[in-house]
C-alpha cells in the first residue's frame, strides 16, 4: 500500500474532529467550570441566602397579654393584669445552634448538587475523548479492509487465484467496521449535544482539546498522590451534618423541658379606697421539672439520631469497600495495560522494520494484515484505558476529590485548577 495514501487517510480520519476550519477549541476546564452555573447549585445558593437573611433569634419575651376584670360591676374597681411569657436562656441558645445546624446541612447539600453536576461533566468529557480515539482507529481499520478487498479483486483480475475465504472475511470485516463507525458517530453527536446542554460555552462548531488528557500512566501517578479516604465525600458529609442537626433538635427539646421561669406579671387591683402600693403587685410563674410529653419527643429524637448515625456509618463503610475494590481494579488494569502496550510496541517495531521487505516479496495483502493487527492492538489498549478511566472517576467520585476545594481538573495530566 502506498505510504502517501496511508498518511492521507489518517489525516482525513482524525482531521474531522481536531483540525476542521472554523471549529472552536473547548477545554475540559471550561466544561467542568460550567458545573458552578448548574441549576441545582444555583437554586441552592438562593435558598441559603434566603435562610441566612430570614433566620431570627428566639426572643426572650415570647408573648405579652393584658387582661382586665370588673369587680362588682363597678368601673372604679376595675382590675388590670399584664403578663409576659418568656423563653429560657438555654432555649434561646439552642435555637441558635439548631438554626446553624440546619444552615450547615443546606450548605453540604449545595456541595452534593455541585458534585453531581461535576460527575456528569467528567463522565461526558471522558467518554467523548474515548469515542474520538476509537473512531479514528475504526476509520483506519475500514480503510485497511477496503484495501484488502481491492487487492484481492485485483488478484482475481490477474488470474492469481485469490483466497475467496479472505475476500469473504474482508467484506464482512468492512461491513462490521462501517456499523461501528456509524454507531460511534451517533454516540459522538449525542455526547456533543449533551455537553452543549451541560455547558453553555459548548456552542456552535467546537471540538474537545485533548492535548493534555490523562493517560493510564497519569492515572497511576495521580492515585498514588491522593490519600485513599472517603472523609471528603459530600454525601457522607451531608449525612454527618444531619446527625448534628438531630443533636441540636434534641438539645433544644431538652432545654425546653428544663425551663423553669414561665412568666412575669404585673397586677393592679384598682380599688380607690386603698393606696396604690397596696393594689399594685409584681409576680412570676415557675415550672416544675416535670417533662410530660417531652419524654415522647426526646425518645423520638433519640431514635432519629441513632438511625442517622447508623446510616452514616453504613454509607461510609460501603464507600470504603467500593474504594478498595476500585483501587485494586486500577492496579490490575495498569499491569495489563503495560503488558499490552509492550506487546504493541514490540510488534509495531517489527512491523516497521519488515513492512517494505514484505511488500516487495510477498505482496501488499500480508502488509495490510499486519497493519490490521496493529490497529486491533491499539483498540485493545483503548478498551483497557476506558476501564481504567471508569474506575478512576469512580474513585474520585467516592473520595469527594472531584468537588473538593480548590477544584482540580483530574482529566488534565497537569492537574490544573479551574
Amino acid at each position: 500500500m502506498d505510504m502517501k495514501k496511508e498518511w492521507l487517510c489518517l489525516i482525513v480520519a482524525t482531521g474531522i474532529f481536531y483540525c476542521c476550519t472554523g471549529q472552536s477549541l473547548l477545554s475540559s476546564n471550561m466544561i467542568l467550570a460550567s458545573a458552578r452555573e448548574d441549576m441545582k447549585p444555583g437554586l441552592q445558593t438562593q435558598r441559603l441566602q434566603y435562610m441566612d437573611e430570614t433566620n431570627r433569634r428566639l426572643p426572650f419575651v415570647e408573648r405579652i397579654s393584658i387582661r382586665t376584670e370588673t369587680d362588682r360591676f363597678d368601673l372604679d374597681r376595675q382590675e388590670y393584669l399584664a403578663r409576659a411569657s418568656v423563653n429560657g436562656w438555654s432555649e434561646m441558645h439552642h435555637v441558635k445552634e439548631l438554626q446553624a445546624a440546619e444552615l450547615t446541612v443546606e450548605q453540604k447539600t449545595q456541595r452534593v448538587y455541585l458534585h453531581e453536576a461535576l460527575v456528569d461533566r467528567y463522565e461526558a468529557t471522558a467518554t467523548i475523548n474515548q469515542v474520538i480515539q476509537e473512531l479514528s482507529l475504526h476509520q483506519e481499520l475500514q480503510l485497511v479492509y477496503a484495501d484488502k478487498i481491492t487487492v484481492l479483486k485485483r488478484q482475481a483480475l490477474l488470474n492469481l487465484k485469490p483466497d475467496l475465504e479472505d475476500l469473504i472475511k474482508a467484506e464482512y470485516d468492512l461491513d462490521e467496521e462501517t456499523l461501528k463507525i456509524d454507531a460511534a458517530l451517533s454516540q459522538l453527536q449525542e455526547l456533543r449535544q449533551y455537553i452543549g446542554i451541560l455547558a453553555p460555552v459548548a456552542t456552535g462548531d467546537w471540538h474537545l482539546d485533548t492535548t493534555q488528557f490523562v493517560t493510564p500512566g497519569h492515572i497511576e501517578l495521580i492515585l498514588d498522590q491522593l490519600s485513599p479516604t472517603v472523609s471528603q465525600n459530600p454525601t457522607l458529609e451531608q449525612k454527618q451534618t444531619e446527625i448534628e442537626q438531630v443533636n441540636a433538635a434534641y438539645d433544644l427539646e431538652k432545654a425546653s423541658s428544663h425551663q423553669m421561669l414561665d412568666y412575669f406579671q404585673v397586677r393592679y387591683a384598682g380599688r380607690p379606697e386603698n393606696a396604690f402600693e397596696q393594689e399594685f403587685t409584681i409576680g412570676a410563674g415557675f415550672l416544675l421539672p416535670y417533662k410530660g410529653s417531652s419524654h415522647v419527643k426526646l425518645s423520638q429524637l433519640e431514635i432519629k439520631k441513632n438511625n442517622a448515625d447508623q446510616n452514616a456509618k453504613f454509607y461510609e463503610e460501603e464507600l470504603k469497600r467500593e474504594m478498595t475494590i476500585a483501587l485494586q481494579k486500577v492496579k490490575s488494569l495498569a499491569v495489563r495495560y503495560r503488558m499490552a502496550e509492550q506487546q504493541w510496541k514490540e510488534s509495531q517495531a517489527s512491523f516497521t522494520l519488515e513492512q517494505y521487505g514484505v511488500s516487495q516479496t510477498e505482496g501488499p495483502f500480508l502488509l495490510l494484515s499486519a497493519k490490521e493487527m496493529q490497529l486491533k492492538r491499539q483498540l485493545a489498549l483503548l478498551d483497557i484505558q476506558r476501564d481504567m478511566l471508569e474506575q478512576y472517576l469512580k474513585i474520585l467520585d467516592w473520595s469527594g476529590y472531584l468537588s473538593a476545594a480548590p477544584q482540580v481538573n483530574y482529566l488534565s495530566a497537569n492537574l490544573e485548577t479551574y
